[in-house]
């Protein structure tokens, strides 16, 4: 009998029926792996959906501020309730009299019926006596 025959007629030793990965080992592993890669895409959406939601605040932030810079070139009697639309916003701003001021909150609302959500920014108004300006604070 020669060397090689006589290597594969030999037994098989402890370390090379070992040598593979088996059926089972190879299951567990695609399962962590695949669960890895649902969490890290699961991650992934929050983020994009985060990051939309915090861009819609900004640009909600931006839109009433601009009312309430027209707020402040107007005369201090024309400012009055009012609502208005503004690309996908919705603005409602109310104004109450407090002792010689008046004070402006701009309810800003955005989004779907389900999820919609809302901004207030709120201003004080104060008519001057000198040459009839308004302050704000």
């Amino acid at each position: 009998m020669n060397n090689r025959q006589a290597y594969c007629n030999a037994p098989l030793s402890s370390n090379s029926a070992r040598a593979g990965f088996s059926l089972l080992e190879l299951m567990m592993a695609t399962c962590i792996g695949l669960l890895g890669l649902s969490a890290a895409m699961s991650m992934a959406s929050w983020q994009i959906r985060s990051t939309h939601n915090q861009q819609m605040i900004s640009e909600a932030t931006a839109v009433g501020q601009e009312q309430l810079e027209v707020f402040d070139q107007m005369a201090f009697s024309d400012i009055v309730a009012g609502m208005a639309e503004i690309d996908e916003f919705q603005l409602k701003w109310t104004v109450s009299d407090v002792d010689r001021c008046k004070v402006v909150r701009v309810s800003i609302h955005w989004g779907e019926q389900r999820k919609k959500q809302q901004l207030v920014l709120s201003s004080l108004y104060a008519e001057s006596a000198v040459n009839g300006y308004v302050y704000t604070k």
